[in-house]
Parts: C-alpha cells; structure tokens; sequence
C-alpha cells in the first residue's frame, strides 16, 4: 500500500487496482457505522450484563468505547492520507487499524464468552435493541 500510495501521490494514480479495493473496503464500513457509532457514544452502550462486579462493567463500557473511536478514527485517518495526501499519517493509519483489528477480535471473544460460557444474554441485548 505504501508504493501504491507513493506513485498516487507523486502522479495521480496508484498504479495498483488493489489500493482501489482496499479504499473502498476501508471506505464503506465507514459509510455504514457512523450512526450506530454515533448513537451509543451519544446515548451509552448496552447496559453491563447482570451480576458483573462494578470494576468488569466499566472495563466494559470502556472497551466499547474504544472500539467506536477505534472504529471512527481508522477511516479518517486513511482518508487524510489517500484524498488529503499527508504521507506522515499513513504510519498512524496502519497502527490505528491493528489496534482496531485486534480490539474487535477481543470484542467478539468476549461476545461469545458471554453468550455461550456465561450464558447471560448479554450478546442478545447488543443484537436486538430493549432485548
């Protein structure tokens, strides 16, 4: 992606069909996530599952919070490198989205954790709103 970005920059064009996926890939879930995002920082995510000590809750909240900013800010840090042409933040970009990548990746074991060890309903309250 940097050699692609490169030749964008210096040219006009990547060169590369690839960089073309990789923009809309990153481009579209953006595009889909920004309400949902925006509704539970504004409003709060789901309630804490049941029984949780106060401490596991507000790592939880606070994990979610993470995933939305996680969520919001990778796209618009890939968008300041391709459309804005800032190379220096295309290292951050990268970063950001493995930190993205691997906070979902927790985000889904803990989700499934609750939902087939626990077995507390806390996925279904995420999946299906006043659930």
């Amino acid at each position: 992606m940097g050699r692609a970005l490169n030749n964008r920059l210096d040219g006009g064009r990547s060169g590369y069909y690839v960089t073309q996926i990789h923009m809309w890939l990153g481009l579209e879930p953006f595009m889909r996530i920004t309400v949902p995002v925006l509704v539970p920082v504004t409003l709060g995510g789901p309630a804490p599952a049941k029984g949780n000590a106060p401490m596991l809750a507000t790592a939880a909240h606070r994990r979610h919070r993470l995933l939305y900013v996680l969520m919001v800010v990778t796209p618009l840090l890939g968008g300041l490198v391709w459309f804005g042409g800032f190379r220096t933040v295309g290292e951050l970009h990268e970063i950001v989205g493995s930190a993205l990548f691997f906070v979902a990746l927790a985000y889904a074991v803990f989700a499934l954790r609750h939902q087939h060890v626990k077995q507390d309903g806390a996925l279904n309250r995420m999946l299906i709103p006043g659930g």
